[in-house]
């Protein structure tokens, strides 16, 4: 008892002997490694499947916000002047880059779909994330600044061809021939009397509904989006001037592409990435 007193009451031994072991244990654990440096025991050991996951999510996440462009998860909407329902628990994704004919018969949700996509509806339940983040945290412009829309009713204003198209916004010649002949509008803008500074009628009432959808589409290349949105091209427009426009947006690069049509011929079909079926509150992909 007097001994152990002692060695307790004595610092100065008592720090050399935890000095001891200390120095003990760390050669010990130096004999244990390899040359590299590394545990050969701790090597062998597996990480536990949960940790492994919450490692790779980071990369994961960042993979996935770089190809998303739209993600719609467990959408369920209404209508909320009449409380009709459209979609009843939809997922979907929608990929940059890629091509998406829309299809599904009249009243299906089609174009309900993009004015969801536009943050014109909120979602009765669910989520619409844009960019990896809540649609419905966005304001509006930032949405917009990425998207054009071709809407079925063409908007026009009492002014110059050239106003109409540019919106005021000063473009290149260049710039805007290239969208006049992208869209089939150069015979048209040959034929009037002062070219592009011909004044347009008040809603373009003196122009063919077809000739209104190409100055509108005309507008939206010219903003030059990411996204286009175009609802139901075909309206009003030629079989030939179709294909020209068509063919123009497919083969645009780096954009994504979603279309409503009502032509469902396979090869009108095939020359898109992917087909969405509308239909009984539900967006599935056609196989």
């Amino acid at each position: 008892k007097e001994s152990e007193n002692v060695r307790l009451s004595d610092p100065l031994k008592e720090e050399k002997r935890k000095k001891k072991n200390l120095k003990k244990q760390k050669t010990m654990k130096n004999r244990n490694k390899d040359k590299s440096g590394n545990d050969p025991r701790i090597q062998k050991e597996e990480l536990p499947a949960e940790q492994g996951k919450i490692m790779a999510n980071p990369v994961d996440r960042t993979r996935r916000s770089e190809t998303v462009l739209y993600e719609i998860r467990n959408l369920r909407f209404q209508y909320p002047e009449s409380g009709a329902s459209v979609y009843n628990g939809v997922n979907l994704t929608i990929e940059r880059g890629k091509k998406y004919l829309i299809t599904g018969e009249s009243g299906a949700g089609k174009s309900t779909l993009f004015a969801l996509l536009l943050g014109f509806y909120v979602p009765s339940e669910g989520e619409i994330r844009f960019c990896g983040r809540d649609l419905g945290t966005l304001r509006h412009k930032d949405i917009y600044e990425k998207t054009g829309y071709l809407q079925q009713n063409a908007v026009l204003f009492e002014d110059s061809l050239r106003n109409n198209i540019c919106l005021y916004k000063k473009y290149g010649d260049e710039e805007i021939r290239r969208v006049i002949r992208q869209t089939g509008l150069e015979e048209f803008v040959r034929g009037l009397p002062s070219g592009l500074d011909t004044t347009i009628g008040e809603a373009g009432k003196n122009l063919s509904g077809g000739e209104k959808q190409r100055i509108c589409l005309a507008r939206m290349l010219l903003l030059d989006r990411e996204i286009l949105l175009l609802d139901e091209l075909e309206t009003g427009i030629d079989e030939g001037t179709k294909a020209l426009i068509e063919d123009t947006v497919l083969h645009m690069k780096g954009k994504t592409l979603l279309a409503i049509s009502h032509d469902l011929s396979m090869e009108h079909r095939r020359k898109y990435d992917v087909v969405l079926e509308v239909g009984d509150g539900m967006i599935r992909e056609a196989v």
